[in-house]
């Protein structure tokens, strides 16, 4: 993540998201920021069973926002570029854990 891309934000920034998949938290969650879309997705692992505890982090250009009114999301993640991962700690959604996401998260991802 760029310095530019997060330095306008603070922990008292909300984004609005969208999501698709739900246990416990949002599993794959769209979240636009200046020119840019943000996927965050973590999927189930069989290895686990169970989720992992970190999102891969995928940046999409905007011209792909019509997709999120479709019923997968599934091909997203390869329609974009991977930047790094984040922990689901580094989380902070809304007490909804439907409605936003608190932007200090894009401080918080690891280039992997």
């Amino acid at each position: 993540m760029s310095k530019q891309d997060c330095t306008k934000l603070s922990d008292r920034d909300w984004l609005p998201i969208r999501y698709r998949g739900f246990w416990d938290i949002p599993r794959m969650i769209a979240v636009e920021h200046g020119e840019w879309v943000y996927l965050l997705d973590c999927p189930f692992d069989d290895a686990l069973d169970d989720y992992p505890q970190s999102f891969d982090v995928y940046r999409l250009s905007r011209e792909l926002t019509g997709r999120f009114d479709e019923p997968s999301w599934v091909d997203l993640p390869r329609l974009g570029e991977k930047i790094g991962r984040l922990s689901v700690d580094a989380i902070e959604l809304d007490p909804s854990a439907r409605a936003s996401v608190n932007a200090s998260f894009l401080q918080h991802v690891v280039r992997s």
